[in-house]
């Protein structure tokens, strides 16, 4: 059975989606989930894309309702920075049938 999984199972593994984030960490600027141009990559993509809306009253993705979000920048767009865009184009062409995702 697990010699059959692995015969028929590929793998895809991005091991670091934000190279520039992952320098201010190590450098001590810790929960830092921004890119070099200082977008939050976890608000980037497509599903639930929302302009940044600072001290608004908000329910959905990052939030809670009833209280009042910290400032972000979510980037001009859906997709607009390249490390989403990356994300986007490798999970289109691999079509996984499960994604996990780890963050650090």
């Amino acid at each position: 059975e697990g010699s059959d999984l692995r015969a028929n199972t590929s793998f895809v593994m991005v091991l670091n989606a934000n190279p520039h984030g992952r320098q201010k960490v190590e450098g001590g600027e810790y929960c830092t989930r921004t890119n070099e141009n200082d977008v939050d990559l976890n608000r980037n993509y497509g599903f639930h894309w929302k302009a940044e809306k600072a001290n608004e009253m908000e329910v959905g993705v990052g939030a809670e309702a009833g209280k009042t979000m910290e400032p972000f920048s979510s980037g001009s767009g859906p997709f607009s920075e390249p490390e989403t865009r990356i994300v986007a184009r490798l999970l289109k062409e691999a079509q996984p049938t499960l994604f996990l995702d780890v963050h650090s």
